[in-house]
């Protein structure tokens, strides 16, 4: 029930999203100067979150309709030492800071050519119509359980200490033609939100308004539901 959730102590304070000022075009440079600046400004913002664009992925011309992940680390030519400096960054002021990830890991999930072989057997490959793959996790409890168990352990080695995700309520579609697509995302929901309960401090939905994924939100209490750039 809901008043029996509990709500993240990180959400009780003002926090500030890259999203709002540098959109997909975030580098390591530019979060560490944004977190230096929070720091010496009265403005009492106490997390920060890195949003879409940190991502290590295969990029085409077609940006999100066909990007895919490679990897959980962070994109090598924009954030050369991965997420350390953000992490040596954060202070007693900006006390939390968190990662986006989408519901598929990425926009398109995971790249047939990915590095993270240890999740290959608990993975399905589904063509899309566009013309290319993606690697999905299978529907079974095991395979989502081991596969967003892998995405959110990612932030929390990272040391993030909360995760955003994103396009929750357009995972089905990927899942058309299989036995029952509802069944799939319903345990997806159910394996997300028991990873985050086990390993992260706090899980911010986004895309997320659907009955589907609203019904299945176990442990979570908090959503973003403010007007979308699309």
């Amino acid at each position: 029930m809901r008043h029996e959730k509990k709500y993240p102590e990180i959400f009780e304070y003002l926090g500030w999203c890259s999203w709002e000022q540098y959109r997909v075009n975030v580098s390591s440079d530019l979060m560490v100067d944004a977190m230096q600046k929070i720091e010496k400004s009265p403005i009492p913002i106490r997390w920060v979150l890195l949003d879409n664009g940190h991502e290590h992925q295969y990029k085409t011309a077609d940006g999100m309709n066909s990007s895919r992940m490679l990897s959980f680390k962070a994109n090598p030519e924009t954030f050369p030492n991965g997420f350390a400096p953000m992490m040596n960054a954060k202070s007693d002021k900006i006390k939390w800071t968190g990662i986006w990830h989408t519901m598929n890991a990425h926009w398109q999930g995971l790249h047939p050519e990915h590095e993270i072989r240890e999740l290959d057997p608990y993975l399905v490959k589904i063509h899309k119509n566009e013309g290319f793959e993606v690697m999905m996790p299978q529907g079974d409890t095991t395979s989502s359980k081991m596969f967003y168990d892998a995405l959110i352990g990612s932030a929390k080695n990272q040391g993030f200490d909360f995760v955003k995700i994103d396009n929750q309520n357009r995972q089905m579609a990927f899942y058309n033609g299989m036995s029952n697509p509802v069944k799939i995302v319903s345990q997806h929901a159910q394996s997300m939100e028991a990873s985050m309960e086990k390993i992260s401090n706090g899980l911010m939905n986004c895309f997320c308004v659907d009955l589907l994924n609203l019904m299945n939100t176990k442990y979570s209490a908090v959503g973003r539901v403010s007007v979308d750039y699309l």
